[in-house]
């Protein structure tokens, strides 16, 4: 939803993405696209990767954290009307407890943007936020910051 709701407001800033995908899928909340979504289709992935790249190039890691911090604190699950890191499944809290306890370093792995869950894996599941890993934007020095770049998985643009 956090990727939606950033694609919508990069094309509403910019009308000439509104007829590029994924863009259009996301504003016209195409059914079909959000099903490829679920598919994992590699197409669909490629264009949500371009678009994430796009938002957020020349972002500094705070200006990315503050935008996650505001979703988080912000956006409601359509369905059950509560903010998104209330809806932890219990029995994934139950097993990090119990590997905890026993001494096991826990990593949480995800395909999404792994800087989107490190804002909240501490205060969310108890786990260090270099401890999620995953998918993630290429960052780079410029102008005495560091920012990140249109580059993700090493190479793609």
């Amino acid at each position: 939803m956090f990727i939606a709701q950033q694609c919508i407001n990069a094309a509403q800033k910019d009308p000439s993405l509104i007829k590029q995908q994924p863009y259009n899928a996301l504003i016209e909340k195409n059914e079909k696209f959000f099903e490829y979504a679920s598919e994992q289709n590699p197409e669909m992935a490629i264009s949500l990767i371009k678009a994430v790249t796009h938002i957020w190039a020349g972002k500094t890691p705070d200006e990315f954290e503050s935008e996650v911090m505001d979703f988080i604190s912000t956006a409601k699950h359509e369905k059950f009307l509560v903010n998104y890191t209330d809806l932890v499944y219990k029995p994934m809290l139950e097993l990090f407890d119990f590997l905890n306890y026993h001494d096991y370093r826990i990593f949480v792995c995800s395909g999404g943007d792994r800087e989107f869950m490190r804002v909240f894996a501490e205060s969310t599941w108890q786990i260090y936020k270099e401890d999620v890993i995953g998918t993630h934007s290429e960052y780079e020095y410029k102008d005495g910051k560091l920012k990140r770049s249109y580059k993700v998985f090493g190479g793609l643009q």
